[in-house]
């Protein structure tokens, strides 16, 4: 998802984009930490491309599965991102639902 939608801003010269999807700022969300600068960097990115940004969210989500203390939380987390993938409507992440 996030390798077609920077071809995609490349092919357009939309380098803000670009920018935010190239693979130094991908892995913003996975980055424990919280600061302003990731929070003008997410909010430039659910506001040039929405489907990059839940893209995003989505990854994240999952990641929430490992995460998990004990098997109850894990089987709540993966049923709530299969959920939300379907409903996305992103088809990398419906497949995968």
């Amino acid at each position: 998802m996030r390798k077609a939608e920077l071809k995609k801003a490349c092919q357009e010269n939309n380098d803000e984009l670009a920018q935010i999807l190239h693979t130094n700022q991908r892995f913003i969300l996975l980055q424990n930490q919280g600061s302003s600068k990731k929070e003008n960097r997410l909010d430039k990115l659910s506001s040039l491309n929405e489907p990059a940004y839940r893209a995003m969210l989505l990854t994240e989500q999952f990641l929430s599965i490992y995460q998990a203390k004990n098997w109850i939380t894990v089987r709540i987390n993966l049923r709530a991102w299969i959920r939300d993938t379907i409903q996305s409507q992103i088809p990398a992440f419906v497949e995968l639902g």
